[in-house]
């Protein structure tokens, strides 16, 4: 994937609905999909067999009845994406569901602040505010105190990342660009796991720029102004 643009889809005026929507997005990302589904061993060896249990599936009616009618366009979406890609239903809706746990940067543009936000399942939520000492986040929490998997992932990148200088928008650049660790690299390249893209938000600039391929080579793709 690296070098490569990220695949697009252009949605004109004739699409009238989420179902319609969700359709050709799976049309047309219909091999991603079916790569992601396939290679997913936390979907396919964890998930897939406990919705399939009797405890599981009881469980996931009830969530689905719950998502279908608090969410009924993104319901429908994901019903278009999953007849699209001809992936089967009960996958598509396990996808966004694999992680409960996310983490989110805001950033308050005016007043140059930047919040990092932990959240977990029962609303455990976590706020810390990033100083001017550079953040690195994998995915493990950082600040939210709670049980958690030791992802060795996650802690190599972790490790890396605090042994690399950052002191400049360069070497920050060649951070998220790191591959020396063969395992665990930060710029992942597959066969399993890539990285989309990179996104530099400049609040000297006041743009946003995605960069194609390894950040490392600097290869602005896009470039867009705040305002």
């Amino acid at each position: 994937m690296d070098g490569e643009w990220l695949p697009s889809i252009e949605i004109g005026p004739s699409c009238n609905s989420p179902y319609e929507l969700g359709f050709l997005i799976g049309q047309r990302f219909a091999p991603m999909i079916k790569s992601r589904v396939s290679t997913d061993k936390i979907l396919q060896q964890q998930m897939l067999p406990f919705a399939l249990s009797a405890g599981g599936n009881s469980l996931i009616e009830a969530l689905s009845t719950t998502n279908r009618n608090k969410y009924p366009k993104y319901w429908d979406e994901l019903r278009g994406t999953a007849d699209g890609s001809g992936v089967p239903f009960l996958q598509c809706i396990h996808l966004p569901n694999i992680s409960v746990g996310h983490s989110y940067n805001l950033i308050d543009l005016r007043k140059r602040r930047l919040l990092n936000v932990e959240t977990a399942s029962k609303n455990r939520i976590s706020v810390l505010e990033i100083g001017s000492n550079p953040f690195f986040h994998a995915n493990m929490y950082m600040h939210l105190q709670i049980s958690q998997e030791n992802d060795v992932n996650s802690i190599c990148r972790q490790k890396r990342a605090a042994a690399i200088p950052k002191s400049s928008q360069k070497e920050i650049l060649s951070l998220l660009g790191d591959t020396s660790d063969e395992n665990y690299p930060i710029y992942m390249h597959g066969p399993t796991l890539c990285t989309l893209c990179t996104i530099v938000f400049d609040l000297d600039e006041k743009t946003l720029s995605i960069y194609n391929g390894n950040p490392k080579s600097e290869n602005v793709a896009l470039t867009f102004p705040f305002t």
